[in-house]
């Protein structure tokens, strides 16, 4: 659950809010931060086994161990990478305990591309110099004057008390190094995989970096190889992650170029700036450590390709992606299946609808009930479809969505109007005269009685008022294989009091928008 802690602070009349949740120790400690993440001027050589750069992290199980450079040289410093853009807010320092070494003073400065850096300034725009530590084993916090965002962060030493030594932890906000990759919003493909009798290992939905196993080309298959990842949403990609086999044998990915697109026809090749030809990026070493690139040159996207180029004994990988997960508004095509979870592909989007037959715009003259309208990924009340029984085949509306291809489709939902204020008093009782709606999925477009069963998704009845939500889920029991989306609309059913004849009610639905996903 997130905290998040509100300041209301009343000067010129503006408001300032912070989410106290997002300022949290950046990975020095916990060690997040990887040692190849860390340099440094220089070390003590002759203390070499307290002193390394990578001992600068604060609350290290060693006492005698901090970061320690030489002295016979000025301007000595420490840098991190954080990875990513990063918004910092202060910084924690230490001594080296069981020494009587520390930091007095120092001064920093930040950089978002390593190549320009600045100094921290204070209120007069000079170069601020920190107090640091009084002892070795006390731990300052201090903030920053102004929050700053940078990717690489050096500490550069002023002063000491008997020889410079420093523990240190970053305290920030980064929002752009957290996990894409993670079931069941995330989709693994590939150009290939072993044959079905072997599909306990292997397969793409093995590449995940949690999984035990990984994904496998197959042997005949040496070259155009490829890994895919569908994240689901287009979102903002930081860093590229690789994992060798986890199951068996001495395999991974050396070498890999990169691609990403989205809309899975128009691929890209990843390159730095100032490059014409694809980035050759260089794996693994072994089958169980990750290695992490972070990107000069982010991207959005919402597929992303790994080409392997080469490798250790076989072809055989496990794939993620750190970034920026999307918390905005879904793009158009992309929607919520509840409030709080990510965005996912609208599979009716835009695709061929038609009413009992009747192939849209020929369905109504009345710019309301455009049958397009239940599929442009619009929901709002000016954009919905008025669906008249009397007007359709048989009394009973039967809409077809055509997919374009077959997928496991694992739900639809109605968006239906969220006032019927200005309706009529005759349309809007109309309404209360829809008994249920049914959906089913099929492999062809023609529905028979016989395929009731099996084709069937799931209905939602009058039965507590279940047809008059705004939103109507229809989840289906198990996910279905096929093409079409059929959505039944049937009347309340009465008896004539002449011929005892049973027959359906007249009826109005206004649906505004209809969603599939897989």
């Amino acid at each position: 659950m997130v905290t998040v802690l509100l300041l209301f602070c009343v000067l010129d009349f503006h408001i300032q809010i912070i989410n106290a949740a997002c300022s949290v120790p950046l990975g020095l400690s916990t060690g997040e931060i990887k040692d190849w993440q860390i340099t440094a001027s220089s070390i003590d050589e002759q203390r070499k086994e307290q002193c390394q750069a990578n001992y600068i992290r604060l609350y290290s199980n060693s006492n005698n161990r901090a970061w320690c450079p030489r002295t016979d040289q000025p301007h000595q410093w420490i840098q991190i990478d954080l990875g990513t853009p990063t918004k910092l807010h202060g910084f924690m320092t230490q001594g080296r305990p069981g020494s009587r070494e520390w930091i007095t003073s120092l001064l920093i400065s930040h950089s978002l591309d390593y190549y320009q850096w600045n100094y921290i300034t204070d209120s007069d725009g000079d170069q601020n110099i920190f107090t640091a530590n009084h002892d070795a084993v006390s731990i300052r916090y201090q903030y920053f004057r102004i929050p700053f965002n940078a990717r690489f962060i050096r500490f550069h030493i002023v002063s000491w008390h008997l020889h410079p030594s420093l523990r240190l932890e970053l305290v920030g906000c980064q929002e752009c190094n957290k996990p894409l990759v993670f079931a069941p919003y995330t989709r693994f493909s590939a150009s290939s995989s072993v044959p079905t009798r072997y599909r306990a290992t292997c397969q793409p939905r093995d590449a995940f970096l949690l999984s035990n196993k990984g994904w496998c080309a197959r042997y005949k298959q040496i070259t155009e190889n490829w890994l895919q990842i569908d994240i689901g949403h287009p979102t903002r990609v930081t860093a590229l992650v690789t994992k060798g086999r986890g199951d068996r044998g001495e395999q991974w990915v050396t070498k890999y170029i990169l691609a990403f697109s989205n809309d899975s026809r128009l691929w890209v090749y990843y390159n730095d700036a100032r490059r014409t030809v694809p980035k050759i990026f260089n794996g693994n070493y072994d089958k169980s450590l990750e290695r992490i690139h972070y990107l000069n040159q982010p991207f959005t996207a919402r597929f992303v390709r790994f080409f392997p180029k080469e490798w250790n004994n076989r072809l055989s990988m496990r794939a993620g992606l750190l970034g920026c997960p999307h918390t905005g508004p879904c793009c158009l095509g992309y929607f919520r299946v509840q409030p709080e979870i990510p965005c996912v592909e609208n599979l009716a989007h835009r695709k061929s609808i038609t009413l009992n037959d009747l192939t849209h715009p020929l369905v109504y003259s009345s710019p309301q009930t455009i049958l397009s309208y239940l599929i442009d990924g619009y929901d709002s009340s000016s954009r919905c479809t008025t669906i008249d029984s009397t007007r359709c085949k048989n009394g009973e509306p039967h809409i077809i969505i055509d997919l374009n291809r077959n997928y496991h489709v694992h739900g639809v939902i109605i968006q239906q109007l969220d006032s019927f204020s200005h309706l009529s008093q005759d349309d809007y009782l109309s309404r209360l005269q829809l008994d249920r709606i049914i959906v089913y999925i099929t492999l062809d477009m023609s529905l028979a009685s016989h395929q009731y069963n099996t084709a069937l998704c799931s209905l939602v009845t009058r039965k507590n008022y279940g047809i008059l939500s705004q939103r109507i889920h229809l989840q289906c029991q198990t996910p279905i294989m096929g093409r079409f989306i059929h959505i039944q609309l049937l009347g309340m059913r009465t008896i004539t009091n002449r011929t005892q004849t049973r027959f359906s009610l007249p009826f109005k639905a206004h649906f505004c928008e209809i969603y599939a996903y897989n």
